[in-house]
C-alpha cells in the first residue's frame, strides 16, 4: 500500500555485496524531510488501494478503540548508508563491525527532543501513550475512533474485503497534522492485510487417516515422518557444532503451550533449550488456533541447534513493534519470521531491517505455500533486506539417515516482486532459463524442507503431520546459528545479513557443493500455469537450493575473493573550496592470488573521479595491475563538505564484487557554534560535554582538562570515553574530574578552540542509583546483591538480612563493600537484603532484595539415585515401574537400546538393571510411553505408540524373561498414539485409551481381551471421542470404580474445551460426568484415582484461580469439588501425573 522502494542503478553489472548502499540510499530518499512548524504534514501509503473500487458500509463503532504505531524516521540517513556499505564490504576495515542497540540509536536513531515532541502530540490529541521505544522510533498509541480521526484529520469507515469473506476497517483519507517533527508512517489505522502465518499447512494434522502412511516420508518420526535429528542428517551432516552459545529470536503473534515443546523434545530424543518469552501490547502469551506456527517454528530451531542457549519468542499483536524489540534487544544473531503481515511496502518496517543489518542480525522470511505468486507477493516476503525461504521435499537413505534427494515442493512460494527493483547481489544471476526478472527482487534466496511430512506437537499436545516454509525458515535460522558457533569459536564476527554471500557463494565455484542445488519439480498452480520450473542455478522455486552443512559453513565464513586489492583503507584527497587537492593521485595494486587467470573490470558513480584503466586479465603469481585515481576538475566546484565515492571491483570470472572507499575532503577552518555547557553532578553519576560545529571537512576533536594546575590532553580509558569525538563523556565521576574542559577542534585549513566548560562535584549524601535485585536460586549456586550509589566519597557499606548486620564469615564476602557474595546458597541464606550507605553527609537505604532457595525436598526426606540411563543399550528416558509378582521391578524406556526405539528393563532393589528386549521400530513397535500392567497369568503387558504394521503402535506381552508377542498392531481406526498404561479389569480384560485415532480422530477407549494359551489378542473398540461435549484426547489410565465401571479423564473437548471426566460401562455407553470451565481446573492430563470413600480423585494441568491447575475431587455421579488451586509460586504448577494414594490416607 505504500510508495514502492526503488533500489539506484548505479551500476548494471554483477556486483554482489552493493545492495545495502543503493538499496540504502533510496530507501531512505523516499522518507520525509524535516517539517515546519506553519506546515501540515501529510502522509501517503494508508489507503487500501481496495477503496477506489469500493463504497464505505459504515462509519466504525465510536466504542472502538485502536492500537497505532506511530514511525519517526531515522537521522543521518546517508551516514547509514556508507556504514552499511562498509560493514558488508569485505575490502573495509569496518566489514563486519556491528553496531550495538545503543550506537544505532545515538548514532540514527530520531533526537530525543523530536522523540518527546512526538509523545507530546499524541498526549495533547487525547491518545494514551502505552511504549515507547528506546531507538526512539516509534510511539505507541491506542485511542478511540473519535481521538483518532480529530488528530489525524481523517474519518475511520468499514468497508467489504474485496477478495475474503469479511468487512474490514480503514482511513478514507491519508492521515495528516499539524507537528513540526516529521512523522513517516502510522501502523493500525487498518486491518486490510491481516496477519496470519505465511507458509503453515495443517490439513493433514490429527484428523486423516492419511496418517498411516509412510510414502513419501523418510524420516525417523511416527509415521515415518520427519523429526528431530533427522534436519541435522540432511542439511548438517558431517558438523558437531550444535549451537551452543548462540540464541535464536522468533517473531510471532501468537503463543504455544509449553507442554508441547517439551513433549516434542522428548519425543524425538531432544535436551531441553532455554525458552525466553518476551510478550508485547498487553499480550499475555495465552495460545491462540495458530500455536501451531509457533510450536513448529520454535521445534524446527531446536531441531537443527539442539544445544542453542536459548529460544527468545517475541509475540505481541503490533507486528511492527515485535520487530523493534528484537531490534533494541539485539539479544539474537538470526531470527525467523513465518508470517505475512502489514502493507505490501512498509517504511517503518524498512528501518528495522535496516538496524537489524547495521548490528549483524540475520532475517529469514517464510516464502509462502501457494506455489508460485502471479501479483504481489504477501508481505513482507519480498523485501530486499531479508533472506527468504522456500520449501522442498526430501528422501533420506533412511529413517534418521542421510540427504539422498530433493526435489521443489509444489508449495514453495515463488516469484517477481511488484514493489521492489532488483537489488544489487542478485543482478548477476542468469534468469533466462529460470523464468526471474532482471528488473525485480525475485524470490526465494534459499530453501530447506517444506513437504507435509513433519511430524508434530502442537494444540496442547496433539500430534500429527504439518508442513510448509513455516518450516523452512525457522531450520535456516537454526542452521545460522551452527555457522556463528564456528565464527565465534575462530574468533569471527557473525555473518549479518547473508544475502551478498549467498548470491557470492551460488555465482562462484564453491555452489555445488555448498548447495543441494535442486533442479526438478516447479511450483506451477492454477494462476501461475506456466511458472516457475526448477533448473541449474538459482530458480525462482527453491532459490540457490538447500544447505549441506560444513561445506556451506565454511563457504559463509571463507576469506575474500582471489581478487586483491591493496591497499584496502581509504584513500583520501583533501584541500580548501576550489582547489588543490592533495595528493595529485594514488595507486592501486591489483593481483590475482587464484590458480586460474581472472578478469576484471572496474566502475565508479562520483563524477569528481578519474580512474585508469577501468579493466583488465590477471595471471596467478603474474604482475600486478596498476590503477591511478586523481579527482577531476569537477571537484574545484564543490562546496565545503566530505563526499565519498564508492570504486567497484568485479572478478567477472565468479562475479565477487569488492568495494574501496575513496573521500574528497573539501575543507575549510573550523567554526564552533554551540560551545560545551558547565556540569555540576554527584560524584559516581555520568557527565557529558558536546560541541557542535558548522559543515566541514576532516574535522579533529581532541578533548583536554585542566584540573587547576595542569592542562592536560585526554585520551579513552578509565572512565573517559569520546576524548577524540564531538562529545566527551565522563562516567563515575570523581574529585579528580573536577576541572575545565575544553576542546580543540582542527583540520589543515586551520584550529577552533571551545570556550571551557566547567565540571563542579556537589557534596551531597548517598544517593541510590541502582538498586540490588531479587534473585531465586537453587542449593549450591553462587549469587551476588549489587548497589550502585552517587554522592561525596568515601561511602561505607554495611549489608544486612532481615535487619540484621552481616560479616564476612562462612559462604557470605563482602559485607562492607557495595557486592555481597553468597556461595553455595542454603535455605539457610534465604530472606530479604539490604544495604545501608553513609557517608559524612548521610546515609541511604536500599529496598529490599528477596532471596529464595528452592528446596529439592522435604524436610527429612533423602533421595537415593538407584540407576542413571546412559540413553544406549540401556535405555533412555524411563516411564513408570511395575513391581512383579516375583519382587522384581519391571519398567519400559521411551528410546534407546539396540535401536533407539526403546526397551523394557527389570531392576533389582540394589540397582542393578538389567535388558530385557530392545524394540526395533518395526512390527513389534517403538517408543513405549507408560508403565507396565501385570496380567492374571504372571505376565506383562504394555503398549508402543510407533511402529507396529501401520507404525501407529502396538500392544504386547512379555514374560519377565523379556520373551516378547505383538498382540496387537494399531490402525488409525483402532486408535494411534497410546501413551496410557494398561488397565487390568474385574473381568480379566485390559482396557487402556489412545490419545488420537478412531472414528473422529480423537481418540478412543479400548478393551483387549486375551487367552493366555494363544499368542494374539483380539481388540475392541468401545468408544470414539469426537472432541465435542464427551471430551477428547484421552492421555491417561482408566480406573475401575466400585461400580463396575471404568473412570477416566479427556484432556481437552467438553462443553468449554477444557477437558472432562467420563466413566464407560463394560457394555460401550460413555457418561460425561463434568466439564471443565478453566475455573474449576483445565486440561487433565493425569489419570483418577479412587479414595477408600469411594470417589474419585485428580488434577488439572491448567485452570483455578491463578491457571496452575488444581486438585479435585468427585463423587462417581459427578459432583466436582476443587480441593487446592495452585498458585505457581512456591506450591508447584501445572500438575500432569495421577496422584497416589497413601497408606497414611493422603493423596501425593
Amino acid at each position: 500500500m505504500h510508495t514502492a522502494i526503488h533500489t539506484l542503478d548505479l551500476v548494471r553489472r554483477r556486483h554482489v555485496i552493493g545492495l545495502l548502499v543503493s538499496a540504502c540510499m533510496v530507501l531512505f530518499s523516499g522518507f520525509p524531510g524535516p517539517a515546519h512548524a506553519a506546515e501540515r504534514q501529510v502522509l501517503s501509503g494508508h489507503v487500501p488501494a481496495a477503496l477506489s473500487r469500493s463504497q464505505p458500509l459504515e462509519r466504525l463503532s465510536a466504542s472502538k478503540r485502536l492500537d497505532l504505531a506511530i514511525a519517526l524516521p531515522l537521522r543521518n540517513r546517508q551516514a547509514l548508508s556508507n556504514l552499511l556499505q562498509q560493514i558488508y564490504d569485505p575490502a573495509s576495515p569496518n566489514y563486519r563491525q556491528y553496531l550495538t542497540p545503543e550506537q544505532f540509536a545515538k548514532q540514527f536513531g530520531p533526537t530525543e527532543e523530536d522523540y518527546q515532541t512526538v509523545v507530546a502530540f499524541a498526549k495533547s490529541n487525547g491518545l494514551t501513550v502505552m511504549g515507547t521505544h528506546p531507538n526512539r522510533t516509534l510511539v505507541d498509541v491506542t485511542g478511540s475512533v473519535p481521538e483518532i480521526e480529530k488528530a489525524f484529520h481523517l474519518n475511520m469507515r468499514v468497508y467489504r474485503h474485496p477478495t475474503e469473506s469479511r468487512n474490514f476497517y480503514a482511513p478514507d483519507v491519508e492521515p495528516s497534522f499539524n507537528l513540526a517533527v516529521p512523522v513517516l508512517a502510522i501502523g493500525g489505522l487498518d486491518d486490510f492485510v491481516l496477519p496470519r502465518p505465511i507458509g503453515l499447512r495443517t490439513n493433514s494434522f490429527n484428523r486423516t487417516p492419511t496418517l498411516n502412511a509412510r510414502a513419501r516420508a523418510s524420516g525417523s518420526g511416527p509415521r515415518g515422518k520427519f523429526i528431530g535429528k533427522d534436519f541435522r542428517a540432511s542439511y548438517a551432516p558431517d558438523v558437531s557444532l550444535d549451537g551452543s552459545g548462540q540464541s535464536v529470536g522468533l517473531f510471532e503473534l501468537d503463543g504455544y503451550y509449553p507442554g508441547d515443546i517439551a513433549e516434542y523434545q522428548r519425543l524425538a530424543g531432544l535436551s531441553a533449550v532455554t525458552l525466553t518469552n518476551v510478550w508485547l501490547n498487553g499480550f499475555t502469551g495465552k495460545p491462540g488456533v495458530k500455536n501451531v506456527e509457533v510450536a513448529l517454528d520454535i521445534d524446527m530451531v531446536i531441531s537443527m541447534a539442539p544445544r542453542l542457549s536459548k529460544v527468545i519468542v517475541y509475540a505481541g499483536w503490533v507486528a511492527n513493534d515485535v520487530l523493534n524489540r528484537m531490534a533494541t534487544d539485539n539479544s539474537a544473531r538470526q531470527l525467523s519470521s513465518s508470517w505475512g503481515f502489514g502493507p505490501q511496502v512498509d517504511p517503518a518496517r524498512e528501518q528495522i531491517f535496516l538496524q537489524f543489518a547495521a548490528q549483524g542480525q540475520s532475517f529469514f522470511q517464510a516464502s509462502g505455500d501457494w506455489g508460485a505468486w502471479a501479483g504481489a507477493i504477501s508481505p513482507p516476503s519480498d523485501d530486499p533486506f531479508v533472506t527468504v525461504v522456500g520449501g522442498t521435499s526430501l528422501t533420506t537413505s533412511n529413517p534418521g539417515g542421510s540427504w539422498l534427494s530433493e526435489t521443489t515442493w509444489f508449495g514453495s512460494g515463488g516469484g517477481i516482486s511488484t514493489a521492489y527493483e532488483i537489488p544489487v547481489w542478485q543482478r548477476g544471476v542468469k534468469m533466462s532459463a529460470n523464468q526471474g526478472s532482471t528488473s525485480m527482487r525475485n524470490i526465494p534466496d534459499v530453501a530447506c524442507l517444506a513437504d507435509d511430512v513433519i511430524w508434530l506437537v502442537a494444540n496442547n499436545g496433539e500430534q500429527g503431520v504439518v508442513g510448509g516454509t513455516s518450516a523452512a525458515a525457522p531450520l535456516w535460522a537454526g542452521f545460522t546459528a551452527l555457522v556463528n558457533q564456528q565464527a565465534a569459536a575462530c574468533g569471527r564476527p557473525s555473518v549479518g545479513f547473508i544475502n551478498p554471500l549467498i548470491y557470492a557463494i551460488g555465482q562462484g565455484s564453491s555452489q555445488k557443493i555448498a548447495f543441494h542445488d535442486i533442479m526438478t519439480g516447479n511450483n506451477t498452480n492454477s494462476t501461475s500455469p506456466d511458472k516457475f520450473f526448477a533448473v541449474s542455478g538459482y530458480d525462482l522455486c527453491t532459490g540457490w537450493g538447500t544447505p549441506t552443512g560444513s561445506h556451506l559453513i565454511n563457504a559463509l565464513l571463507a576469506p575474500p575473493d582471489a581478487l586483491r586489492i591493496t591497499p584496502e583503507s581509504v584513500l583520501t584527497f583533501s584541500g580548501p573550496a576550489g582547489g588543490p587537492f592533495k595528493p595529485g593521485a594514488h595507486d592501486y595494486s591489483l593481483t590475482n592470488d587464484g590458480t586460474a587467470s581472472l578478469n576484471w573490470m572496474l566502475v565508479s558513480s562520483a563524477p569528481w573521479l578519474k580512474l585508469s584503466p577501468t579493466s583488465g586479465t590477471l595471471t596467478p603469481g603474474g604482475p600486478a595491475a596498476t590503477l591511478k585515481v586523481a579527482p577531476t576538475g569537477l571537484g574545484r566546484d564543490l562546496p565545503v563538505g566530505s563526499y565519498t565515492a564508492t570504486v567497484w571491483f568485479t572478478n567477472l570470472n565468479d562475479g565477487f564484487g569488492q568495494s574501496r572507499r575513496i573521500i574528497l575532503d573539501v575543507f575549510a577552518p573550523p567554526f564552533i557554534t554551540s560551545q560545551p555547557a558547565s556540569q555540576a553532578a554527584l560524584e559516581g553519576m555520568t557527565a557529558t560535554f558536546t560541541v557542535e560545529t558548522a559543515a566541514n571537512a576532516s574535522l579533529s576533536y581532541q578533548w583536554r582538562h585542566d584540573n587547576g594546575v595542569s592542562l592536560t590532553n585526554l585520551s579513552d580509558g578509565g572512565n573517559v570515553f569520546g576524548s577524540a569525538t564531538s562529545t566527551l563523556t565522563v562516567s563515575a565521576v570523581s574529585p579528580a574530574n573536577v576541572g575545565a574542559y575544553s576542546v580543540i577542534v582542527s583540520n589543515t585549513a586551520g584550529v577552533a578552540v571551545s570556550s571551557e566548560a566547567f565540571l563542579t562535584i556537589v557534596p551531597w549524601r548517598p544517593v541510590i542509583t541502582a538498586q540490588p535485585a531479587s534473585h531465586a536460586a537453587l542449593p549450591g549456586e553462587t549469587v551476588r546483591l549489587t548497589v550502585a550509589v552517587a554522592g561525596s566519597r568515601p561511602l561505607f557499606y554495611q549489608w544486612r538480612k532481615n535487619r540484621s548486620s552481616l560479616t564476612d564469615n562462612g559462604n557470605l564476602s563482602g559485607a562492607a563493600t557495595r557486592t555481597l557474595t553468597i556461595t553455595s546458597v542454603s535455605s539457610a541464606n534465604a530472606g530479604a537484603y539490604s544495604v545501608v550507605v553513609n557517608n559524612a553527609l548521610g546515609v541511604a537505604t536500599s529496598s529490599k532484595a528477596v532471596l529464595s532457595v528452592a528446596s529439592v525436598t522435604a524436610p527429612g526426606v533423602t533421595m537415593t539415585s538407584m540407576y542413571s540411563f546412559a540413553g544406549g543399550a540401556d535405555g533412555g528416558n524411563p516411564n513408570g515401574l511395575v513391581q512383579g509378582g516375583n519382587g522384581i521391578l519391571y519398567g519400559t524406556t521411551q528410546n534407546g537400546g539396540r535401536t533407539l526405539a526403546g526397551t523394557i528393563f527389570q531392576m533389582a532393589s540394589e540397582g542393578l538393571l538389567t535388558s530385557l528386549y530392545s524394540f526395533s521400530g518395526a512390527g513389534d513397535g517403538a517408543s513405549p510411553y507408560a508403565a507396565l500392567a501385570q496380567g492374571p497369568d504372571g505376565l506383562l503387558y504394555g503398549s508402543t505408540v510407533q511402529g507396529g504394521a501401520s507404525d501407529n503402535g502396538t500392544i504386547f506381552r512379555t514374560t519377565v524373561q523379556g520373551a516378547l508377542t505383538t498382540l496387537i498392531s494399531f490402525d488409525f481406526a483402532k486408535g494411534t498414539l497410546p501413551y496410557a498404561a494398561l488397565t487390568l479389569g474385574a473381568d480379566g480384560h485390559f482396557y487402556g485409551t489412545s490419545y488420537q485415532g478412531g472414528a473422529h480422530g480423537r481418540g478412543t477407549v479400548f478393551r483387549i481381551s486375551t487367552n493366555e494359551m494363544s499368542t494374539n489378542g483380539a481388540l475392541t473398540s468401545l468408544y470414539s471421542f469426537s472432541n465435542g461435549n464427551d471430551g477428547g484426547h484421552a492421555a491417561a489410565s482408566l480406573v475401575q470404580g466400585r461400580s463396575g465401571n471404568f473412570y477416566g479423564t479427556a484432556y481437552k473437548g467438553g462443553i468449554h474445551g477444557y477437558g472432562t471426566v467420563f466413566s464407560i460401562a463394560t457394555n460401550e455407553v460413555l457418561a460425561t460426568l463434568v466439564s471443565f470451565n478453566s475455573t474449576n481446573g483445565a486440561f487433565p492430563f493425569g489419570g483418577l484415582i479412587e479414595g477408600d470413600d469411594g470417589n474419585l480423585y485428580g488434577a488439572t494441568a491448567n485452570g483455578g484461580s491463578h491457571d496452575a491447575g488444581s486438585v479435585f475431587k468427585i463423587s462417581p455421579t459427578g459432583l466436582l469439588t476443587n480441593l487446592y488451586f495452585f498458585t505457581g509460586g512456591g506450591d508447584g504448577a501445572n500438575p500432569r501425573a495421577t496422584l497416589l494414594h497413601a497408606a497414611d490416607g493422603n493423596f501425593y
